[in-house]
């Protein structure tokens, strides 16, 4: 009798670890497993525009994307915000052009061409596991402010309802009084 106890304590211990291991993985499916698998970096560069009295800098911002080792991501935006006062009015907003465009056979025989449009059946990027690249972006703000550049990236697993965010950010200080008069590239 006291072996079928211990049998059956056996069973039971058993059962919920398989009920906790499978509840676990299921969330995992659900809530997009290996969605976070993803890098964003953000380097900027600031020079000055020669615009007469009201001369504002250019802030260059270069966005890299590296996607990890599983699972392939659909990236759906990409969006940059550089900000240079107290208040949200105070900044510009730059969506990143990240869609697929379109390709299609030219006149020449065995060759394509894009059309740099939007590719409207298939709007998005996919990464596959592995795989690097950059975007970039500019935006003029006031020559003597220093200025805040932020960049969200968004994106989710193929057939996932759960739609992942990346973000980075950088402050860009103000140039230097000598590098402010010299004239621009």
């Amino acid at each position: 009798m006291a072996e079928f106890g211990l049998q059956l304590a056996d069973v039971i211990i058993k059962g919920i670890g398989l009920l906790g291991a499978g509840a676990f993985f299921a969330y995992k499916v659900v809530a997009g497993f290996n969605n976070q698998n993803l890098s964003l970096s953000l380097d900027c560069m600031r020079s000055p525009s020669v615009e007469g009295v009201d001369a504002r800098d250019v802030v260059v911002a270069r966005i890299g994307i590296e996607k990890g080792t599983t699972a392939a991501l659909t990236l759906e935006g990409l969006e940059a915000r550089f900000k240079w006062g107290e208040v949200e009015n105070e900044a510009v907003h730059v969506p990143v052009e990240i869609h697929r465009l379109i390709v299609q056979q030219s006149l020449n025989p065995g060759q394509v061409q894009t059309l740099w449009k939007p590719q409207p059946d298939r709007p998005h990027l996919y990464l596959s596991p592995g795989e690097k690249t950059a975007f970039s972006c500019a935006a003029k703000v006031p020559r003597d402010s220093m200025c805040q550049v932020d960049v969200v990236a968004f994106g989710r697993r193929k057939r996932s309802t759960f739609q992942a965010q990346w973000r980075a950010s950088t402050i860009v200080p103000a140039l230097p009084r000598r590098d402010r008069d010299a004239p621009a590239c």
